[in-house]
């Protein structure tokens, strides 16, 4: 079976044409009166015989293909995936392990502060596995973007770590100011997309807690990162502070790259991760998955999420935590070691050396 758009377009101008007598010239003009009603027919026909032509044919290659292109990739970097999934699997039950140890405590002093600590940790290794997702399909790109997120969650985890159980506090306080301000988007918003106001009562709610947040922190509390006000001075509360507070900022060059899979800017449209080869056809080519690139997304995700879950083991250091450790360094390295080595192979054979 074949799919022909022009064949449609040619059907639907000929019914348009078929008891019509006068000049070319009379039926082009009597045609652009009749677009409208043209386009609509064309429409409807061409997406009935794309759906059929794409349900007999095209949604079953298309699957065939990707099932063979991550399988192909799997063999290229096994080991490295193998690692990568046992590695991010450890972490979560590094964190299920000591979260149920926390819990049987009796002292539970500072339980906001590691109850945040622990849902940090457990999201990062929700985002490792969506990381590990896209690098399984061929997406590097992506999965740096998502490593992104991993660091950011690294640096308000070490920020909340290193301080008193205040700071956790206001930190979860200060989704009441997140809160409102989406909802005033909201409603100066809703009504572009059709969509129904707020309820009145839950936003005055909303201002109401945030007066009496203001009333207890202070007016600085309202403002961008407010919650860090007892930390960073005025005019200095923003994420790259933070990173320099907890001795993260080294990983700003990368974070910045890891931006251009984030925002459009023009850096972004000119170097792919996943891009081996130079000229204007690469671009192309990059709609889709790529063989090469995986290495730093996943040595990033590694590196970052063991900074985290070291914290999370000296909770509880006994004998099973340090050889968990001890294995969780040692796979982090054979993620970086093999990762490198597959790619630099890919390289080798692509540009014959």
């Amino acid at each position: 079976m074949s799919f022909q758009l022009t064949e449609i377009l040619d059907k639907a101008i000929l019914t348009v044409k078929k008891n019509f007598s006068g000049t070319d010239k009379e039926f082009e003009e009597k045609l652009q009166s009749k677009m409208p009603n043209l386009i609509k027919l064309t429409g409807d026909s061409f997406k009935k015989g794309l759906i059929k032509y794409y349900d007999s044919k095209i949604l079953l290659e298309l699957r065939e293909k990707e099932q063979n292109y991550k399988d192909n990739l799997y063999n290229d970097y096994k080991k490295g995936f193998d690692s990568l999934q046992i590695f991010i699997d450890l972490n979560k039950y590094c964190g299920k392990r000591n979260l149920e140890i926390y819990e049987k405590k009796n002292d539970k002093t500072d339980s906001k502060k590691q109850m945040l600590l622990f849902r940090i940790q457990s999201r990062a290794c929700q985002v490792a596995t969506e990381i590990q997702t896209l690098l399984r399909y061929g997406y590097p790109d992506g999965a740096f973007a998502r490593w992104r997120t991993i660091h950011e969650l690294s640096v308000i985890f070490f920020v909340l770590f290193e301080n008193k159980v205040k700071l956790s506090e206001m930190f979860m306080d200060y989704s009441v100011i997140e809160r409102l301000k989406r909802a005033k988007d909201f409603e100066d918003q809703h009504h572009k997309i059709n969509w129904p106001p707020l309820d009145k009562d839950n936003l005055r709610e909303l201002s109401d807690e945030k007066t009496i947040l203001i009333e207890k922190y202070g007016k600085e509390f309202a403002g961008n990162y407010g919650w860090t006000l007892d930390i960073l001075p005025k005019g200095k509360r923003n994420f790259r502070e933070l990173e320099k507070l907890v001795g993260l900022d080294f990983m700003r060059p990368f974070y910045s790259w890891s931006n251009d899979n984030v925002h459009p800017g023009i850096s972004g449209l000119i170097t792919r991760m996943g891009q081996i080869e130079k000229g204007r056809t690469s671009y192309l080519k990059m709609a889709g998955p790529s063989y090469y690139g995986l290495a730093d997304p996943a040595q990033f995700t590694s590196s970052s999420l063991l900074l985290m879950t070291d914290k999370i083991l000296e909770s509880n250091w006994d004998f099973e935590s340090q050889v968990i450790y001890t294995l969780l360094e040692e796979l982090d390295k054979e993620i970086k070691d093999t990762f490198f080595d597959s790619q630099l192979d890919l390289k080798r054979q692509y540009y014959g050396k």
